[in-house]
């Protein structure tokens, strides 16, 4: 099953892509015509894909490449991911182009700095100190410390050229105890 967001101007209407993939995509395609930066539009989106199945098993944004575009588009879909979902963001160096609202290596605001503070978000409760987890066996939660709705649920950050992989999952793959503390699975 496929869900699909254009914009719907240019090469999409000049090849009437809605029309020919309802055509040929049946039952299996559902494309919608908007911008990726529409909350409404996404939530509407993300609920009919949670009742119909579970959530999205993979989200792959290869849309405006405007930061705050991809940001806004992944705050609100990672609501709806399945347990070890994957999210996908394509062109992420268009966080150092001024004409994507990106700048330079550093620039806050963009994409590529919200990453870096999902690594935080990752590493939250290792912040104590080894010995702080030795000692408790259970290290989630130990420091409140989140950027966004649902950062809870991330497992892990693939990050390659151009391109980071969000994997969620946490608390299925996590693991309390174990004689030297907790560990992934």
């Amino acid at each position: 099953i496929v869900y699909g967001i254009d914009i719907g101007v240019g090469e999409y209407k000049k090849l009437k892509t809605n029309e020919m993939l309802k055509k040929y995509g049946g039952e299996r395609a559902h494309p919608y015509i908007g911008s990726q930066d529409d909350k409404k539009l996404l939530h509407k989106i993300g609920k009919e894909v949670k009742e119909k199945y579970g959530g999205f098993d993979l989200v792959i944004d290869d849309g405006s490449h405007i930061n705050d575009h991809v940001k806004i588009s992944f705050s609100v879909l990672s609501g709806y991911m399945k347990t070890f979902g994957k999210y996908a963001v394509e062109d992420v160096e268009t966080s150092y182009y001024p004409e994507f609202k990106g700048g330079p290596i550093g620039t806050k605001g963009t994409f590529i700095d919200h990453v870096k503070s999902l690594i935080d978000v990752l590493n939250r409760d290792y912040t104590q100190g080894a010995s702080f987890t030795k000692k408790n066996k259970q290290r989630r939660d130990v420091v409140k410390y989140s950027i966004m709705e649902n950062d809870n649920k991330i497992w892990s950050l693939n990050i390659y050229p151009n391109c980071v992989v969000i994997n969620f999952g946490y608390d299925e793959l996590y693991i309390y105890g174990g004689k030297d503390g907790p560990y992934f699975a």
